[in-house]
């Protein structure tokens, strides 16, 4: 019996990439490429809602928390004409993070699990690696893909989740891909951009107040710009 589970772990791990590559060979995805920025929220689940905790609170617990990370580029160093921030927020360990983001991980740095071990060993140690060298990215140059998310609830509105691309060495080398892609070379260093209100506001200031008390009352971003009837990039755009 462990040796038919140790093969169905196998089996259920291929078809996860081959899920990941085919959705991606398929998909007109968006990609972006800059400085990567992590960050890690640690969550508590109360009442089916997230509440942020501390790392030595999360520790404690023994259930309903999870890990979220945020992923964000700063698209203005090498494209100083746009004025935003691409980012994604993914829970570790989730549906969306296995189907993507870590089958893509471990297609780039060709991760392979350990057949020495037992199925949840195996699970465990693979994901903890995908986590380290996820989280070795922080400030690097990378390009990632948008992919739409292989079972969403809503067909008319998957979510867009993360899948890496490509690494560089350094910001060099990174202008150089981006210049042997779409021809130009990017000048360096986020341009100085004067941020304008949406719509409907008398100033930036008043539509980022706003924003912010919403989200403070548990309002997620997607709600927010329903509430207020702008964009979901202009409300994303609020740090």
């Amino acid at each position: 019996m462990a040796e038919e589970m140790d093969i169905f772990a196998d089996e259920l791990v291929l078809e996860l990439l081959d899920d990941a590559a085919t959705k991606a060979a398929n998909s007109s995805r968006s990609t972006w490429t800059g400085r990567l920025t992590l960050s890690l929220k640690y969550l508590q689940w109360v009442n089916s809602h997230p509440v942020e905790v501390s790392k030595d609170e999360f520790r404690k617990l023994e259930s309903d928390k999870s890990m979220e990370a945020t992923f964000a580029i700063d698209i203005q160093e090498l494209r100083p004409n746009l004025d935003f921030t691409w980012s994604r927020r993914l829970m570790l360990f989730s549906k969306n993070w296995y189907d993507h983001w870590q089958s893509s991980v471990m297609e780039y740095y060709e991760i392979e699990p350990d057949a020495s071990l037992k199925t949840k060993e195996r699970q465990a140690a693979l994901n903890k690696d995908v986590a380290r060298k996820t989280f070795a990215l922080n400030g690097k140059y990378v390009t990632i893909a948008d992919l739409d998310e292989l079972k969403p609830k809503d067909p008319d509105r998957p979510f867009s989740v993360p899948s890496l691309v490509e690494v560089y060495d350094s910001q060099t080398a990174c202008f150089d891909a981006y210049e042997k892609r779409f021809g130009t070379r990017p000048v360096g260093g986020a341009a100085s951009v004067v941020k304008e209100a949406p719509d409907g506001f008398d100033s930036y200031e008043e539509f980022e107040s706003i924003v912010k008390d919403l989200r403070d009352s548990g309002m997620a971003n997607r709600e927010i710009a329903k509430e207020i009837d702008v964009k979901i990039i202009e409300v994303v755009n609020v740090k």
